[in-house]
């Protein structure tokens, strides 16, 4: 299905410019709100990312049988929930991004086992962010990552990170600290720091 795209808006994430756009009129809704905790900029961007029903067919230079394709400009990924095509210019990287819809019964499945995002928009933002975002944060030097949550103490720019292995109980804390301490959210499970 070929819709035309939709600027969601050209936002400052981690001090990068980046564009995102979407063919999708609920994943624009989702992402608009979810991106605007970002500083909109007017620079030109970095990153363009279009988030689109179906990604078109290119040719490849070699295959991974799995999920890896190398093209001239780029390289293409498929994982479980999404598709990925990643192309780069002198000064731009661009990424059509496809967001895979599970079937009915999936999703019943997915609520059943109390995971949040089961469909298209609810899955936008997380494959945003840790399928695009922080792995190009890997790489980065001005910042670096952190598996731990993070609050902020009340009244205070002091911020405080749990860390540990998953499961360990660094959401649940981040929660109760929250909820019940009136501490202010930082971050859920990866930090960012530059």
């Amino acid at each position: 299905m070929n819709r035309s795209l939709k600027e969601i808006g050209t936002y400052s994430i981690f001090g990068i410019p980046t564009t995102v756009r979407s063919d999708d009129e609920a994943i624009a809704a989702a992402l608009s709100e979810e991106l605007s905790c970002y500083p909109k900029t007017s620079e030109g961007p970095t990153y363009e990312i279009n988030i689109l029903d179906e990604l078109e067919s290119a040719s490849f230079e070699t295959r991974n049988p799995k999920q890896h394709d190398s093209r001239a400009n780029g390289f293409q990924m498929e994982g479980r929930m999404s598709k990925m095509h990643w192309q780069w210019s002198e000064q731009t990287c661009r990424v059509d991004l496809s967001i895979k819809e599970f079937g009915f019964l999936l999703r019943q499945l997915y609520r059943a086992a109390h995971r949040q995002n089961t469909t298209r928009s609810e899955m936008a933002g997380q494959i945003l962010h840790e399928g695009l975002l922080i792995p190009h944060l890997l790489v980065s030097e001005r910042h670096a990552l952190l598996h731990a949550s993070a609050i902020a103490r009340p009244g205070s720019r002091d911020i405080i990170c749990v860390g540990g292995t998953g499961g360990s109980g660094k959401t649940s804390l981040m929660l109760q600290a929250c909820l019940e301490e009136g501490w202010s959210f930082a971050a859920d499970d990866i930090s960012v720091f530059s």
